[in-house]
């Protein structure tokens, strides 16, 4: 999904099986040289921290944390002179699912998500959009009709014995 401003934009892909999820984050807006990220995204029920994996081309590692239904993908520079995201590429989230995916999922940024560079930072609660991506999981069954269709017939003559041909 595009970005309006200073942000992050968020785009997705799921497996043929429906049970891995990959969701790809962008930076829009901001200085190649980054600060700190926040990528906080709802998640479906029952994934825990054993189920996602977060990596980026960056020189720097990600921490991962998974609370309740809501996976947070972080960094921070510690050093202060700002790591460089190139082409605004955040991070690639792997995410495992125990059960395959039979409906379709939105992970939308939640007010905590944030992106900070040399300018500063900005947040969803305080005005960065909050970006989402929707999954559908491939070859989701089709809804069957409530009543199937009947072919219809002519009615068929019967014969009545009490009426008599007349020749």
């Amino acid at each position: 999904v595009p970005v309006s401003g200073k942000g992050i934009g968020l785009t997705s892909s799921i497996s043929s099986d429906n049970k891995t999820i990959t969701i790809e984050a962008t930076a829009s807006g901001a200085e190649e040289l980054l600060n700190s990220f926040l990528i906080s995204v709802n998640i479906p029920k029952g994934v825990t921290n054993d189920n996602v994996t977060a990596t980026t081309a960056a020189d720097t590692k990600l921490s991962v944390n998974v609370a309740g239904s809501v996976l947070n993908v972080a960094f921070l520079d510690t050093a202060g002179d700002g790591i460089a995201f190139k082409d605004g590429k955040l991070a690639t989230i792997t995410i495992n699912l125990t059960n395959a995916l039979t409906d379709d999922f939105v992970f939308t940024l939640t007010s905590e998500a944030s992106i900070e560079d040399a300018n500063g930072e900005v947040t969803v609660a305080k005005g960065m959009e909050a970006t989402s991506t929707t999954v559908v999981p491939s070859g989701k069954p089709t809804p069957k009709p409530t009543s199937p269709a009947r072919p219809t017939m002519a009615p068929v003559p019967t014969v009545n014995p009490d009426v008599t041909v007349a020749p």
